[in-house]
């Protein structure tokens, strides 16, 4: 008998991975062509590597591999070589111009995009009729062409007589050609160098396939250059003046001027703007020059004529020497003391009658002595002033030493006059020293030492002692430290601190006072919420400060708990925001109209203080007010009514108005001055089942505070009537079936560009909506699901646009009321429930399946991608169930693919077909299921069938005892008489549907062991039972998967296989294999998921049969570790395996930090130090790392929760930190992640620092006794 009864079989592997992504050259992103040739729009591609190739103009599918898909032959595929892919396309036409892209089928879609630009043929080109220039000069003249790509010619004839000769012009010294291939300005530029009267003549541009055109051009006699005078007006500026040139049509844009350093001989050359009219004189001053210096300066005119310009001839030489400058001396000359070797001095620099440059100043001074022989004056530079007066720090100076100390200015060349000297006698300071002290922390205080004179500093002694009971202890200190920290104070106690010491011989003390915080918080005072949009609110609140005794708050949490009237606190849902370094926050996702608690409460490392009292906050959606019960809030809209509503004769209108302020307003309706129905606390619905005429609706909001009203317009329409001056829609009816129901529209008056945006409500015939669904604007037609047979529905689409305020404004709208098909009227039927139905509407796109043509062994199927982009499609997954929901076959297609056909089916078998489309990023964008009933054999049915073939005998075969190389088939027969059964027929296929093995059976048979198998594959195992005559009266099939080799290890001690079948960016599917012979003992399942600071994230357990769980809500790039546990009746563990993964990262999303070290700095400090770690998912531009954050908690010696966790945001690119206000003696956690531009990264692995009870100082422990003795309860 032929195979074509056989179940269906596995159709072909899932395509290999690729070793490499291929490269597409996009150098080229624009053809230019001319209509009725050639173009070939390039795409090279390097490592295909079995990836498919697509050309599409415009999301619309043109070229598939090397098939064509539209109708169109003047589309080919242009192939010269293996990486060659270009798109050719012939005879090109006006209507070909557009964007088309190649792209190839990897994941995400690699693509170039090339533009092709289609232009006129036999197109003219274009120059100036006449083109003046100045002998001289260099000219362009100008050709613009019909299309880039064409080849412009030139010829020149030399008079202007007609008969003359033309002779071509090429490219050489005199004559040159620039070309641009713009799209929008194509042109040939034709540039004559250094132009004579003999250039003289008619210049001709002729394009390919065009006629020419003609330019003339004439030669111009450049003017005579200036004549310039210049003169000396001060030490360093010179005067230049000259008059403008002048000529007929030549135009004077600028001057050069050139001016040579007689000292430097460097030329710096000026360009100047003209400044008078024709033939006024030029002025122009030169400034900044050296005195004393001779400067020859030149002019040269730039001119312009026409299209040619030039710099013109120099004028002659003009030589000028600036005056010399002799600085005055600097004025109030002033000196200070500053240390025991150092001075200040100052001054006001001098008022000059004549300006000069001063570049600077020189102090000198020089010890004055008795002797013949004074010593060499030492010398300070200055060069720039300090606010109005300048000043100099003069070093080196002995004590009880006399310095005569002068100022001289400079300048470039010169030196000025000297200051009167001064004489400055320099004494030293007394000796003597300062002790000051703050407060670091609760429990620590920072003392700084500071000491001036001459002198060694000498037996030097630190004393402390509380305020309330003085008793001066002493303290060890390094004597060559200026600060010392004390810690393990008592936190809100007064301390006094005395350094006592020799300094230059004598005896020196000071004392400083330090009180230290207090252990206890304060709450927060002055909180404030302003609403920042119509779902967030920013907090704002201040700390109150002490003075020294103030409390060092690490952060603040603020409490955002809903206040629900008859509610008690405990049962309302409440959110907490933990805040560093700040005193405000900005809480978002809230409720509009939804009121909140708002409560702040400070903290640091020993604890929480207490919470604000608590703030009643609401918000609107629009108008953004503060509603505080101690404060009124006048009426306001929150909801925007429609200036219009368009509807038909006998239409319901419903519209509801809502208002809020407080106390909470009553809202009324009245129709054209009319009340309507009862007013309402804060919002009203109105509902007019049926209108009859136009009229004007108006909501009016009153409280004691004030009224206010808003009105809508109700038009009136005739049936398909749109409304006045303005959009419209049109709703039909496409396709009606007892479940389902097709629904189609068309807008007119919109702009295919408008951002619109539709909105779809389907009701009952009640009135109560059934569902309430926003498409994109682009959006024509709509499919239901799941609907009742037999039943009216209402189906209601709106139009809606954002005006300039952003805010929403309905432009059309259209309802239709429709009826399911009866159930016996469908043509065809549906099952109450198909096991693999699942809930399809929640996608985007649709996946309408067709069943095209069905026999007893064969389908072929096929379908269409609606509702999006077809291009956003990146993958396409078919898979087939039978009735008892295994699994049959599972296939990933082409996006491309449109068709089905599955073979070898059962006749007179129902199975459940399910199409997936997925995105780049592995996401569902849609999918369709739909059932495939394949008829019975002829003749199957007939109650005088075959003699002999028994009637209702059923046969079910199973797989049991499966190992990795072996496995056990057992079978059963029910139903009917077996009088007639002959034997049986076994017959064992591959994935490939290869058959392995053909084996007869006697009819008694009802096992068969199977060997030699390989692990971890699939087999299709199929019997028949035959009659005497060798015919089939009754078939079975069954799967069956080998274990793996690991697992018919005889060691009982080998671990539990745990493996993961799909990870996902928030799920993950894991399995595992229980090997065959421990399954008779299992008795339950556990699995146990770890996040990566070993915490607990679920526990579950599951029957024995179980062998996969799938674990939702996971964080994206996290590591996690799970724990699968396989327990006998007794409860014992028969075996147990472990796992680690790493959830699918976002794209963009930062690598996870590794921490180096974590170590304590003190007793309430802890260092943190790490490294960055490549992006798991890189996305160009997207994973640079703008900051990192830390989070810690304390934990017990389980490393268990044991407190709140804390978040401190760093900014940058530092990889350390030190947080502090920790508890003593406490354990941390601590994890680091890093923040991205799009995305923040998953936390490191948790290390752990246990901080000592012990005090920690940097230089002295002064109380570690008394600690010590207060660990040991004495």
């Amino acid at each position: 008998m032929s195979l074509s009864s056989a179940i269906l079989v596995v159709c072909s592997l899932l395509t290999a991975a690729l070793s490499q992504t291929p490269r597409i050259n996009t150098e080229i992103s624009q053809v230019v062509a001319v209509q009725g040739d050639n173009a070939v729009l390039p795409c090279t591609i390097q490592g295909l590597d079995g990836y498919k190739v697509l050309w599409s103009k415009e999301r619309k599918l043109v070229m598939f591999d090397r098939n064509r898909i539209v109708g169109d032959t003047r589309f080919s595929m242009d192939r010269h070589h293996v990486t060659d892919w270009s798109l050719r396309i012939s005879d090109v036409k006006k209507e070909d111009s557009g964007r088309y892209s190649c792209q190839v089928n990897t994941n995400p879609v690699t693509g170039n995009d090339v533009t092709l630009i289609v232009l006129d043929k036999n197109a003219v080109p274009l120059v100036p009729k006449e083109v003046l220039a100045l002998q001289g000069s260099e000219v362009q003249i100008r050709c613009k062409l019909p299309s880039p790509n064409d080849i412009a010619t030139w010829s020149y004839q030399s008079d202007y007589r007609r008969d003359s000769s033309r002779q071509n012009i090429a490219n050489n010294n005199k004559f040159s050609f620039r070309q641009s291939n713009l799209a929008d300005d194509p042109v040939n530029t034709l540039v004559i160098k250094d132009v004579r009267s003999s250039d003289e003549g008619r210049y001709f541009c002729r394009a390919r396939g065009g006629d020419e055109a003609e330019s003339v051009l004439k030669v111009v006699g450049s003017p005579p250059p200036p004549s310039i005078v210049a003169r000396a007006v001060s030490p360093n500026e010179i005067a230049v003046s000259w008059e403008r040139p002048s000529g007929q049509g030549i135009d004077v844009t600028g001057y050069t001027l050139f001016v040579v350093d007689g000292d430097t001989g460097k030329e710096e050359v000026l360009e100047i703007a003209p400044t008078r009219e024709q033939g006024k004189e030029e002025t122009y001053t030169l400034r900044d020059l050296t005195t004393d210096t001779v400067y020859t300066i030149q002019l040269a005119a730039r001119l312009q004529l026409s299209q040619s310009a030039m710099l013109g001839e120099r004028s002659p030489k003009v030589t000028v020497r600036t005056p010399r400058f002799v600085p005055s001396p600097p004025l109030n000359v002033q000196i200070k003391r500053l240390t025991d070797d150092a001075a200040e001095v100052t001054w006001d620099p001098s008022d000059q009658s004549v300006s000069g440059k001063v570049l600077g100043y020189n102090v000198s001074y020089t010890p004055v002595t008795s002797g013949k022989q004074q010593p060499k004056p030492k010398t300070v530079r200055v060069e720039e002033a300090h606010s109005n007066r300048w000043k100099a720090r003069i070093t080196g100076l002995t004590p009880k030493t006399r310095y005569s100390v002068s100022v001289t200015a400079t300048t470039k060349k010169t030196s000025g006059q000297a200051s009167k000297p001064i004489i400055y006698l320099h004494k030293t300071f007394p000796p003597d020293l300062s002790l000051n002290g703050r407060a670091l922390s609760e429990n620590s205080v920072l003392l700084t030492l500071n000491h001036v004179g001459s002198g060694a500093l000498t037996n030097a002694k630190m004393f402390y002692t509380e305020a309330s009971e003085p008793s001066w202890k002493r303290l060890d200190m390094s004597p060559n430290s200026s600060y010392t920290v004390v810690g393990g104070l008592d936190p809100g106690k007064s301390y006094f601190f005395k350094f006592h010491a020799k300094l230059g011989g004598k005896v020196k003390q000071s004392v400083t006072h330090v009180t230290t915080p207090p252990y206890d918080l304060k709450a927060p005072r002055d909180v404030e919420v302003d609403a920042t949009a119509s779902n967030s609110i920013n907090v704002k609140w201040t700390y109150p400060q002490g003075g020294g005794a103030a409390p060092l708050p690490l952060g603040y949490i603020v409490y955002v708990e809903e206040h629900i009237d008859g509610v008690a606190s405990a049962n309302r849902r409440r959110n907490q925001l933990v805040v560093f370094n700040r005193t405000s926050v900005e809480v978002k996702e809230l409720l509009p109209g939804m009121r909140y608690n708002i409560m702040v409460a400070a903290f640091n490392g020993f604890g929480q203080g207490p919470t604000t009292d608590s703030l009643i906050f609401r918000i609107a959606e629009s108008d953004v007010k503060q509603d505080s019960v101690n404060q009124p809030i006048p009426p306001s809209f929150t909801h925007p009514l429609p200036r219009s509503i368009n509807v038909t004769k006998g239409e319901p209108v419903r519209i509801t108005c809502v208002a809020d302020g407080y106390p909470v307003p009553d809202v009324m309706w009245f129709d054209n001055g009319e009340p309507i129905g009862v007013p309402a606390q804060g919002s009203n619905q109105l509902y007019i089942a049926n209108i009859r005429s136009s009229t004007m609706l108006t909501c009016r909001a009153s409280s004691q505070y004030g009224n206010i009203e808003a009105s809508t317009r109700v038009n009136l329409l005739q049936d398909s009537q749109a409304p006045p001056g303005g959009p419209s829609l049109k709703l039909n009816i496409e396709d009606v079936k007892s479940t389902t129901l097709t629904l189609a529209w068309s807008i007119n008056g919109v702009s295919p560009l408008a951002t619109t945006r539709l909105h779809m409500d389907i009701k009952d015939k009640d009135g109560r909506t059934l569902l309430s669904q926003s498409l994109p604007g682009q959006t024509r037609s709509f499919n239901l699901h799941t609907l009742q047979p037999g039943t009216d529905y209402i189906a209601e689409l709106r139009m809606f646009e954002r005006n300039r305020e952003g805010r929403e404004e309905m432009l059309a709208r259209d309802r239709i009321v429709m009826k399911t098909l009866a159930a016996d009227t469908d043509r065809t039927t549906q099952p109450p429930q198909a096991p693999v139905q699942e809930e399809v509407d929640r996608y985007r796109a649709r996946l309408p399946l067709t069943l095209t043509s069905v026999t007893p062994t064969t389908a072929s199927l096929e379908w269409t991608i609606e509702g999006i982009n077809p291009a956003y499609v990146q993958a396409l997954e078919f898979r087939v169930k039978a009735r008892s929901n295994l699994t049959l076959l599972t296939q990933s297609m082409e996006p491309a693919m449109r068709t089905m056909e599955l073979q070898s089916l059962t006749p007179g078998s129902l199975y459940y077909v399910q199409l997936r489309a997925f995105d780049a990023l592995g996401e569902v964008l849609g999918q369709s299921v739909m059932q495939v009933n394949t008829p019975r054999e002829p003749g199957a049915d007939d109650e005088d069938g075959r003699e002999g073939s028994p009637r209702g005998l059923r046969l079910t075969i199973a797989a049991k005892g499966v190992e990795s190389k072996a496995a056990l088939l057992d079978w059963r027969l029910s139903g009917a008489s077996t009088d007639d059964l002959k034997g049986f027929l076994l017959i064992i296929k591959d994935p490939q549907n290869r058959t392995l093995l053909r084996q007869e059976m006697a009819a008694e048979s009802r096992t068969l062991s199977l060997s030699r198998l390989t692990p971890r594959t699939r087999y299709i195992a199929e019997l028949y039972a035959l009659d005497s005559r060798g015919a089939t009266i009754a078939q079975a099939a069954t799967l069956l998967t080998t274990a793996d080799e690991s697992t018919d290890s005889a060691d009982d001690a080998a671990p539990l296989r745990v493996y993961t079948e799909e990870v996902a960016t928030d799920s993950v599917k894991v399995a595992w294999d229980v090997p065959s012979k421990l399954q008779p003992e299992v008795s339950v399942i556990t699995a146990e998921l770890r996040n990566v600071a070993n915490f607990t994230m679920l526990a579950h357990q599951m029957s024995p049969l179980t062998r996969s769980l799938t674990v939702r809500n996971l964080e994206a790039g996290e590591r996690y570790s799970v724990r699968v546990e396989v327990k006998g009746h007794q409860g014992q563990l028969l075996k147990s395996g472990y796992l680690e993964f790493d959830s699918q990262a976002t794209p963009g999303m930062p690598g996870r930090p590794q921490l180096l070290r974590a170590r304590a700095v003190n007793s309430s400090a802890a260092q943190l130090d790490w490294r960055d770690t490549p992006s798991p998912s890189p996305l160009p531009g997207s994973s640079a790392i703008t900051g990192y954050s830390v989070t810690f908690a304390t934990v017990d010696s389980a490393n268990q929760l044991t407190s709140t966790m804390y978040q401190i945001p760093i900014y940058g690119s530092a990889k350390f930190v030190v947080i502090p206000n920790l508890r003593p003696g406490e354990r941390y956690m601590f994890q680091v992640a890093a923040t991205g531009v799009t995305a923040s990264g998953p936390r490191s692995a948790p290390m752990f620092v246990d901080l000592p009870r012990q005090i920690l100082c940097s230089l002295s422990c002064p109380f570690a006794k008394r600690e010590r003795d207060r660990q040991k309860g004495r």
